[in-house]
């Protein structure tokens, strides 16, 4: 299957304060160049590291991934992780950082074929004690899997449409009390 499990895409991380962007993918060992397959992102930035959080990844079929607008329907998420350790308040955001921005992101061998719009997506959470404050991270590759079976068709979500500013992962104050247990917001994983 071409963009086999895992797969890694690559987030610009340095030394500067700010946020992120999704620029390069990686497949079967091939690093893309930056940019190849990959929206251009409309903020400049690399991740802060006050900006803990969870990160997740969605997959949707699309006819034709280059003029598929985005947005709407047919969404399953195929990836997350949330908070890794409430002992040291590492989240998925820390080891993302830590990592120098790879995040390796499963490709279900059981979906169809065919054009995809993957969205990599960050939530951080330093401000998400109020509504409104967490703050969304996300940009889209376009790619093209083949070698799926198609044996399987995830249930899928809308987006927008599938997170709600109250639901308990994205409106939280993550600093008091102290976060113990984290659910991350949308769907479950689809997994074959």
């Amino acid at each position: 299957m071409k963009f086999q499990t895992p797969f890694s895409l690559a987030a610009v991380v340095g030394l500067a304060n700010a946020h992120t962007i999704f620029t390069q993918l990686t497949s079967g060992g091939t690093q893309y160049g930056v940019g190849v397959g990959i929206r251009d992102p409309s903020y400049d930035g690399v991740l802060d590291p006050s900006h803990l959080g969870p990160v997740q990844a969605y997959l949707k079929k699309v006819g034709d991934a280059t003029t598929d607008v985005g947005y709407g329907a047919g969404w399953f998420k195929v990836s997350e992780a949330g908070l890794i350790n409430a002992a040291t308040s590492e989240w998925a955001t820390t080891d993302l950082i830590a990592n120098l921005g790879v995040q390796n992101i499963p490709i279900p061998a059981c979906i169809a074929s065919g054009q995809y719009l993957l969205r990599a997506e960050l939530i951080a959470l330093h401000a998400a004690s109020t509504t409104g404050g967490a703050q969304f991270y996300m940009e889209c590759a376009q790619i093209n899997i083949s070698g799926g079976t198609g044996a399987k068709s995830p249930a899928t979500v809308s987006i927008p449409g599938t997170y709600s500013a109250t639901d308990p992962g994205i409106l939280i104050d993550i600093y008091y009390p102290a976060v113990t247990n984290y659910t991350i917001p949308g769907p479950a994983v689809f997994t074959c």
